[in-house]
């Protein structure tokens, strides 16, 4: 058994599954953001706008390292016995 699937056909099938996603999606009220704050909780809202402009300020205020040759994570040098030797004192 074959079926063949002529244009009219595709273009109905598509409307209707655009329409299903339509309608399943505005029976149901939309959800809730969980980032917004609540409108009766001023304390938790100020205190998410003030860690927001703490890690703009925490962001500007460093500045670049001094030299990037300074900062080396690993350094080795070949040991008495002809192996190298990792120096990992001043990695990280």
């Amino acid at each position: 058994m074959t079926v063949t699937l002529n244009k009219r056909h595709a273009i109905y099938a598509a409307a209707a599954v655009l329409f299903l996603f339509w309608w399943s999606g505005s029976s149901r009220p939309p959800l809730p953001s969980p980032f917004a704050p609540e409108p009766d909780r001023p304390v938790l809202r100020a205190l998410a706008r003030l860690a927001k402009n703490f890690l703009w300020v925490a962001l500007l205020a460093e500045g670049p390292p001094a030299s990037a040759a300074e900062y080396q994570t690993v350094r080795a040098r070949v040991g008495d016995d002809g192996h190298q030797v990792l120096e990992h004192g001043r990695g990280w």
